[in-house]
């Protein structure tokens, strides 16, 4: 997989981001795997993502107005033009990556305007790394743990997650 092909496609998510928001007027959810590496469309992704779906119209059943769902070389994801106030928006969003048993997986953002929200904006702690629980920025930039030592914990988790469902 040639990374070009990944980054034009999170720039087109994007671009179609802004549209949505500038055509409703307000905040938009961005949904969709947080899984390393070139391959982001293997069918435990696709299972995965369905899960994602699912859970993002049930806690969002109530603000959105319009969704997109994009497949391309960065993996599928999912975009949601949303009524209301974007900081209890961002909660939900948290919820979902924070409370659900498979929400590690999953990276749910809200924009505003194009830009995103984030926890600090909100007073909240950020995302712990999916292998020691510590801070995933500190992890990332000091390269604490390789690509396929992540990819493998998450391959773990999906399947583990997957074989209850199934």
């Amino acid at each position: 997989m040639n990374i070009d092909k990944i980054l034009k496609d999170r720039e087109n998510r994007y671009n179609i981001m802004l549209d949505l928001s500038k055509k409703n007027s307000g905040p938009i959810l961005t949904a969709k795997i947080n899984y390393p590496g070139d391959n982001k469309n293997s069918s435990r992704i696709e299972k995965i993502f369905v899960t994602l779906k699912k859970m993002i119209k049930d806690q969002f059943k109530n603000d959105i107005i319009e969704m997109k769902e994009l497949q391309g070389h960065d993996g599928p994801s999912f975009l949601c033009s949303l009524k209301g106030e974007p900081v209890k928006l961002k909660l939900k969003a948290v919820k979902i990556e924070e409370e659900k048993e498979i929400g590690r997986i999953f990276d749910v953002d809200i924009y505003i305007d194009g830009t995103p929200l984030s926890r600090r904006d909100i007073n909240l702690k950020s995302r712990k790394c999916i292998l020691c629980g510590e801070d995933t920025y500190n992890c990332r930039i000091n390269n604490l743990h390789s690509k396929e030592e992540v990819k493998e914990e998450m391959d773990r988790r999906i399947d583990r997650y997957l074989s209850k469902v199934d």
